[in-house]
């Protein structure tokens, strides 16, 4: 696989420094109730992490040669009641399907030093692909903890996400 020029400048200049949760909804359906149901035939549907937005913050002094760059990305997970039918459904019937679901945005934190031959930071198409491409790796940890948790807080079955994969091109 090889990297596009904006994407490798990106990996080489940004180090993690921190993800936090700035929101959760988890939630049940007002006419779902775990324990009077067969929860075996629950069906799970999560949408892929997807940054919203991309916030830098530049050094307070010419001096300091190190920016702030925080990505706030969205995950998503649902389960659906029981049907043979998911794939004829139009999406507002598979929408009146879910019994539960799981969304959070978080804020996933790196610094951006600049080299002794680096003339500027990364520009916003540098750090767009960074957050397409490597920011919902460092997340997803954090992510599978926060479906577990609220699953198990809910009453419903053991989800656990598989590991993170690089999404295949079109090409």
């Amino acid at each position: 696989m090889t990297l596009k020029r904006p994407l490798e400048n990106a990996i080489n200049r940004l180090t993690i420094v921190d993800v936090s949760l700035k929101r959760i909804t988890a939630s049940l359906a007002d006419d779902f109730f775990p324990e009077m149901e067969d929860l075996s035939m629950l069906a799970t549907q999560t949408a892929q992490p997807k940054c919203v937005s991309i916030c830098s913050f530049e050094p307070r002094s010419k001096l300091i040669n190190t920016r702030r760059c925080v990505f706030e990305m969205f995950a998503a997970l649902r389960m659906l009641k029981p049907s043979e039918l998911y794939d004829s459904l139009s999406s507002d019937e598979v929408n009146k399907l879910q019994c539960a679901k799981v969304e959070c945005i978080f804020l996933v934190s790196y610094d951006e030093e600049l080299g002794e031959s680096d003339i500027d930071f990364l520009d916003e198409e540098c750090l767009s692909q960074f957050g397409e491409h490597n920011v919902p790796f460092n997340m997803w940890p954090y992510w599978r903890e926060v479906v577990q948790s609220a699953c198990s807080r809910m009453g419903l079955p053991k989800v656990i996400l598989p590991s993170h994969r690089l999404k295949r091109s079109a090409t």
